[in-house]
C-alpha cells in the first residue's frame, strides 16, 4: 500500500484519522490523491476548530440517518431538550463541555 503526502497531514494529531478518512470519503471524486480537495487546513488550532465542525456535521448526519435504527429515540430525545427553559438548555450545555475538558485534562495528565 502506497502513502500519499498531503498538504492536510499532521504530525501531532494521531486521534482523528477516522475523522480525515470520512472527510476524503465525501469529497474524492477520483483522478488520484492530487485530485482530493478535502478543504482541510494546515495542522494548526483553526484546523482543530474546523475539526469540531466536521465532527458535528458528521454526528448529526449519522444521527439522524434513516439507517439509524435508534434515530426515532434520538429525535423524541431533541423534541424535549427543545422544550426545556433556556436556563436548562445552557446548563446541560455548560455541564457538557465541563465534562469534556475534564476528559481532555485526564488524557494529557502524566501517571
Amino acid at each position: 500500500m502506497e502513502r500519499f503526502e498531503m498538504e492536510w497531514q499532521t504530525k501531532n494529531n494521531d486521534i482523528d484519522c477516522r475523522l480525515f478518512l470520512m472527510r476524503h470519503m465525501e469529497v474524492y471524486r477520483g483522478g488520484g490523491v492530487e485530485k482530493i480537495d478535502a478543504d482541510i487546513l494546515h495542522e494548526c488550532t483553526s484546523q482543530k476548530m474546523q475539526l469540531v465542525d466536521m465532527r458535528k456535521k458528521y454526528v448529526g448526519k449519522i444521527l439522524l440517518s434513516n439507517l439509524n435504527l435508534c434515530k426515532p429515540s434520538f429525535v423524541t430525545t431533541l423534541e424535549d431538550y427543545d422544550k426545556l427553559a433556556t436556563y436548562k438548555r445552557k446548563k446541560i450545555y455548560i455541564e457538557a463541555h465541563l465534562h469534556e475538558v475534564e476528559v481532555m485534562v485526564q488524557s494529557t495528565s502524566v501517571l
